[in-house]
């Protein structure tokens, strides 16, 4: 049920090409893209990105070309650490730049907590997220 909001998830693709975008998961039933990224910290507040990365800038400009095209995109960002209780996004990136266009031509975006259980990796919490305000032009 926490999934609910990506709608029926029958035949779901992992690492599927989709218009020249490699998707970690694809739903085609509902042309949902989901994009997963991780973040890890020993503090209960995560920042997110920790690192620059140009993979993930070029991923959201073409996320934002995704949802030009008609498909829904979720974002996710998976804390390691089940005790997270915060993700604060750095403000000061090229990635939140990216991040808030792709959420006002709207994407969703959320964050979980994880942990292994019984050797499996589970979803555990929903982490809250901060609003994110219209990108600087």
């Amino acid at each position: 049920r926490r999934f609910s909001y990506l709608g029926k998830r029958s035949n779901v693709q992992k690492e599927h090409s989709i218009d020249g975008y490699k998707a970690d998961i694809y739903i085609p039933s509902t042309k949902t893209i989901v994009e997963i990224k991780s973040v890890l910290s020993i503090k209960d507040e995560a920042v997110f990105p920790t690192v620059y990365s140009e993979r993930t800038q070029n991923q959201l400009k073409s996320i934002q070309e995704m949802l030009d095209k008609g498909y829904k995109v979720a974002f996710i960002i998976v804390s390691l650490n089940p005790y997270i209780k915060e993700i604060t996004i750095d403000k000061s990136t090229a990635f939140y730049v990216e991040l808030t266009k792709c959420i006002e031509k709207g994407m969703d975006f959320r964050a979980y907590t994880s942990q292994l259980c019984n050797y499996e990796i589970e979803i555990k919490n929903q982490i809250p997220l901060p609003p994110c305000p219209p990108a600087p032009r």
